[in-house]
């Protein structure tokens, strides 16, 4: 049975020779299991090689490329998965098997590169492209490659625009559609990049708009007119960057609005003040428009507005409500001294005249014309109550004319239009009276008209006296107003409004009678002089209205020739577009013309205009139609291949900009579509990308707890043999999971691999302190054990032991700990032996043992000075120069070396005399090496 086993065959696949180990190997066929086994486990890395050679299923050869760690083997394993995706290992699989596994995400990147590029089969390539990412070399495959379809292909998936500027310029002349499909591409990027410059350019403008104090008027329509850009050129990359921004400026912007707001409405109420204002009658109380304006005033100081033109109007409706005020407590103060003389209080005609006199007649002529009237008749009457006789027959006691006839009648409205003031009435009156007297004679009836018409003739003359005051201030407003220049603000139908209102006001002074000459013409020379700037403004007004003629009718021109000048089937629709814009501003800008002359301009530009904008809107519709064809195709690939989404919502994108711009509501529409098809594109691939960053992490959480679980068994030491090595197994196991961690990020890969060595590190130094703990120990329990059995060799060179202190030496023995059993084998021997010397006392053969003992411990001596690198003394230098000589001879050869540990048993098991200086000698030695 022994000599068989001695003779067995070992397998040549499990040979130790990895030589005989090679040649098997090339003896097994293809699919023999046992290359897999060999491929995976083998220790030499040339028999794993050959084995890899060996093998033709790509999912294998991808796992081992999973697993392997080796640089030159994965390299291997990448050319062999190669050969046998490109076709190019017999027996190769089909096309379709071959596809099918391009399919598995697992596959490098440079398999991709490499079949994408030499894969023979053009359907191949054709897949392998839509992983390569690399455009450096998809620009070599679109270049280069002999299909047209896989270099379009390879051109369609280069998004560098550097280097599509290198695919355009080369592919000149050589490859249309590859410079074709690149130039449109490369314009679309430059598009793209402008979109997204101008993006930021919208950005950067509302942070700076956004970090101003305070939002006024331009700053608020310049973030509306952001925002209409802004969904033209909304930017996915920098809407959150955009909607921060808008959020930040957002409750300024509403502060803005709310106080704007405040203030139109205050304008609006002003204007409303101005026109009840200018409604007022003159009598009218104004008190409330007073109240009303103060309280305007108030809300815009809390606003702190510094809106001119509705303080200016309010500034106008305070002046209108002072002069009202102003006529009121005119006419108020005439009225009190009207109702006093009408009251007959005592006081004398000339006293009333002379108050009247220093009263101020309101401005309004016709008040003024009344109250003078009224007046006349109080002071006629009062003077006529003054210079009658007191008798019973006074006209308050005389007794009424019997009414009855039309005389009768006439007599008595005479008396109330005079009494009324009324004086064209009352002279009408006195006309027909006088009248009927004649044809039928009354004394007392004539005595009563003679009466009245003395009353009537004083009545006029105070009306005339009043006249002429209200004709002497209408001169001087006159004469003001000619002195007061046409301000530039002014407007020329104003200042007619004046002299109008005055020429107004001298005809309703007219009814008490007319004019002197001289008056007149000093007033109406006045009213002319105030009239001119008027009259020289509106023949200037005439001659714009001419040029205005002009201009409009040379902007019909130009829109008219815009058609007939404009190829439109290759129309520049922008620049068209502004063209046409351009006229419709300026033709809105174009000053007034003559109402007869616009309404036949008007008529021919909404002809011309309806002619050009009916082309504007065939071609806005031919857009949203491309458009709506570019949002229907993405919507139909949305859930289909991702690469080939990803490629057509970037490129519509890029083909996005239109030539005409649609209607604000239906652009809107039509981007937000856009946007919402390419969100789904997008978030699918946010999705997977989502999925890689989870599984990073989880790989990146895994490779924490590794290390972290190392750093824990770095923090606690082994106290024993046993522990260290439970230890040196944990943490080989967790360098094992911490190997097969695939994934980890590229940012942490470096950090957590530093951590781990460190951990891994501070593990070994620990086990490393604890071994060489644990030898101290064993040495000093050795050189304990070896200190007695020298006591017993001594004592047995003694003639006369003592057997109680050999008692004592046992009882020590027996005290120590064991040491691990070979070494407690030897030095129990010695101590046996000395035992055996003391029982039986042959001392001659321990005097021989001790001699061979000492040369043996002075070479052992030598042999750890050379390990601990401590010089000699003199005696030994050539015994130890001599031992340098044989371990290095030895190390040259292969030959095996002591070591200190082997040394260390050797000198505590070996029996020798006492030597103190070369026991010194070792201990030196043994501290040097750490052993003491």
């Amino acid at each position: 049975m022994i000599f068989s086993s001695l003779f067995r065959r070992t397998p040549s696949l499990q040979h130790r020779d990895a030589g005989v180990r090679l040649k098997a190997l090339r003896t097994l066929a293809d699919d023999d299991p046992r290359l897999l086994s060999l491929a995976s486990d083998d220790a030499d890395p040339a028999v794993r090689r050959a084995a890899i050679e060996r093998l033709n299923d790509p999912l294998i050869l991808l796992e081992r490329l999973r697993q392997e760690r080796d640089a030159m083997l994965r390299e291997v394993l990448g050319l062999r998965l190669r050969a046998v995706l490109a076709g190019r290992v017999e027996p190769a699989l089909t096309l379709e098997q071959r596809i099918a596994l391009l399919a598995e995400s697992a596959l490098p990147a440079e398999v991709m590169v490499y079949l994408a590029s030499e894969a023979r089969e053009s359907a191949l390539r054709l897949v392998a492209l839509r992983r390569v990412d690399d455009d450096a070399r998809l620009l070599t495959i679109a270049l280069n490659d002999q299909v047209a379809e896989v270099r379009v292909s390879a051109a369609e998936r280069i998004a560098d625009a550097e280097i599509l500027e290198t695919l355009a310029r080369s592919s000149r002349g050589r490859d249309k559609r590859v410079h074709r499909l690149s130039s449109t591409r490369l314009e679309a990027l430059r598009a793209a990049a402008a979109a997204r410059a101008h993006a930021g350019a919208l950005c950067a403008e509302l942070e700076a708009l956004q970090q101003a104090d305070s939002v006024d008027a331009q700053a608020a329509a310049r973030v509306a007119a952001l925002d209409l850009e802004w969904t033209q050129a909304a930017d996915a990359t920098l809407q959150e960057r955009w909607s921060q921004a808008r959020a930040l400026i957002e409750p300024p912007l509403v502060e803005y609005r709310e106080r704007a707001g405040a203030i139109a409405r205050l304008a609006r109420e002003a204007e409303a003040l101005q026109a009840r204002c200018q409604a007022l009658e003159p009598l009218d109380d104004a008190s409330t428009l007073s109240a009303e304006l103060q309280r305007i005033l108030a809300a815009l100081d809390t606003l702190q507005a510094s809106e001119t033109r509705t303080r200016d109007l309010l500034a106008d409706v305070y002046g209108s409500l002072q002069h009202q005020q102003h006529e009121h407590e005119a006419y108020t103060a005439r009225e009190r001294l009207l109702a006093a003389c009408e009251a007959d209080d005592g006081g004398s005609a000339e006293a009333y005249a002379e108050r009247w006199r220093q009263l101020t007649p309101p401005q309004d002529a016709r008040l003024q014309a009344r109250q003078d009237q009224r007046f006349a008749a109080c002071l006629a009457a009062a003077r006529a109550r003054a210079s009658r006789p007191a008798h019973p027959h006074t006209p308050a006691s005389r007794p009424p004319v019997q009414a009855g006839g039309a005389l009768d009648t006439l007599l008595q409205d005479i008396d109330a239009a005079l009494e009324a003031g009324e004086l064209q009435l009352a002279e009408t009156r006195v006309h027909e009276a006088q009248a009927l007297l004649r044809e039928q004679p009354q004394r007392r009836a004539e005595q009563r008209l003679r009466m009245a018409v003395a009353r009537l003739g004083e009545l006029r003359d105070w009306a005339r006296w009043g006249s002429r005051q209200a004709r002497e201030q209408l001169c001087e407003e006159a004469d003001t107003l000619a002195q007061t220049e046409l301000a530039a603000d002014q407007q020329a139908n104003e200042r007619a409004r004046q002299v109008k209102s005055l020429r107004e006001r001298w005809r309703q002074l007219d009814a008490a009678g007319a004019a002197p000459r001289a008056v007149w013409e000093r007033f109406d020379a006045a009213c002319e002089r105030a009239y001119a700037p008027a009259r020289t403004a509106f023949a200037a007004a005439a001659e714009q209205r001419k040029t205005h003629l002009a201009e409009r009718q040379a902007l019909l021109a130009e829109l008219s020739a815009l058609d007939s000048a404009t190829d439109w089937q290759a129309a520049d629709w922008k620049q068209l577009e502004s063209h046409y814009r351009e006229l419709l501003a300026r033709w809105r800008a174009a000053g007034a013309v003559a109402r007869e002359d616009y309404l036949a301009l008007d008529a021919a530009w909404r002809s011309a205009q309806q002619v050009i904008g009916r082309r504007l809107d065939g071609e806005r519709e031919r857009e949203r139609s491309r458009r709506q064809a570019l949002i229907d195709q993405l919507q139909q690939l949305a859930d289909g291949d991702l690469g080939t989404a990803i490629t057509a919502a970037r490129e519509a994108q890029a083909a996005w900009t239109p030539s005409l711009r649609l209607r604000r509501r239906e652009e809107q529409a039509l981007w937000e579509a856009l946007r919402e098809s390419c969100d789904r594109i997008f978030q699918r691939r946010e999705a997977g990308r989502r999925v890689a960053r989870e599984q990073r992490a989880e790989t990146t959480a895994a490779a924490l707890a590794v290390c972290e679980a190392l750093e824990a068994l770095a923090a606690q030491p082994p106290v024993s043999t046993a522990a260290a090595g439970q230890l040196r197994a944990e943490a080989e196991s967790l360098a094992v999971r911490f190997a097969e961690l695939d994934g980890l990020p590229h940012d942490a890969r470096t950090a957590l691999t530093q951590r781990f060595e460190a951990a891994q590190a501070d593990v070994e130094s620990q086990i490393d302190l604890a071994q060489r703990r644990t030898c101290r120990q064993a040495v000093h329990a050795l050189a304990e054990k070896a200190a007695l059995c020298a006591r017993l060799e001594q004592m047995a060179l003694e003639a006369t032991p003592d057997a109680a202190e050999i008692a004592g030496v046992g009882e020590e023995w027996q005290a120590l700990d064991a040491l691990p059993a070979e070494l407690e084998q030897r030095i129990g021997a010695r101590y046996r032996a000395a035992q055996q010397i003391l029982e039986d006392g042959s001392i001659d053969g321990l005097m021989a043992r001790l001699a061979q003992g000492n040369a043996a411990r002075r070479q052992l001596c030598i042999e750890l000075e050379i390990l601990a690198g401590i010089e000699p003394p003199a005696e030994d230098a050539e015994a130890h120069l001599s031992r340098k000589v044989e371990r290095l001879s030895a190390t040259m050869n292969g030959e095996p070396l002591a070591d200190a540990e082997s040394v260390i048993r050797d000198w505590y098991c070996t029996a020798a005399t006492a030597d103190p200086a070369l026991d010194a000698r070792f201990a030196i030695a043994l501290v040097a090496l750490g052993q003491a």
